[in-house]
């Protein structure tokens, strides 16, 4: 993984009313504030077009969100490398094994402003289990968890549903479940029944 930087916000005021034109264009809504943090670990679901990626920009532009998001690393060849980095993306080497998990909680320790986005699913298929990779991020880093949505039936995005991770994944992904059944009804995320299984194991 690349080093994380300090990002400017955004792409400044044009990057603002760009985004904003966009979404009123596209006659889509945004639900909720900018959380009153720092540091945040965002989980933006469900993940099920490419569009997700854009709407979720355009979003975090408007609530002035200078986010980072990981992507594959093969989608980082030449100019498109450079456009994708300027608008926060952070090329990971899928191919290799490292702790990734270990690597994001450092780069939350290093800087004052950091506001990661991870879609928790790990691909668009349809699935309602969720890694639980960005909980471990959040927890080693000691910051929030902040929930995130786009919804292509209300045509809204959203934010909310902070919390702080106790390293009980079960009883803290009562908070999603609370988030999502709320601006979402119909959409139901769980964790893995094997990470129920590790977490029942270790108690």
């Amino acid at each position: 993984m690349d080093t994380v930087k300090v990002r400017p916000l955004g792409f400044g005021a044009f990057g603002v009313g760009f985004a904003r034109l966009m979404m009123r264009l596209l006659g889509w809504h945004i639900r909720g504030e900018r959380p009153q943090v720092d540091k945040c670990v965002f989980v933006c679901a469900p993940h099920i077009k490419n569009q997700d990626l854009f709407m979720m920009l355009f979003t975090a532009l408007i609530l002035r969100l200078p986010v980072y998001f990981l992507m594959k690393d093969e989608a980082f060849v030449g100019p498109l490398g450079w456009i994708w980095r300027q608008m926060g993306g952070i090329p990971v080497n899928r191919r290799e094994r490292k702790d990734l998990v270990g690597a994001i909680a450092n780069a939350f320790k290093q800087h004052d402003q950091m506001y990661l986005v991870i879609a928790p699913e790990g691909t668009r298929k349809n699935t309602e289990h969720w890694r639980t990779g960005y909980y471990w991020m959040a927890h080693e880093a000691g910051v929030p968890v902040v929930c995130s949505h786009c919804c292509y039936d209300k045509k809204q995005t959203g934010v909310g549903g902070m919390h702080y991770t106790t390293g009980d994944v079960e009883a803290d992904f009562a908070h999603v479940r609370a988030y999502y059944a709320e601006v979402m009804p119909d959409y139901k995320p769980d964790i893995p029944p094997q990470d129920k299984d590790k977490q029942a194991a270790s108690a």
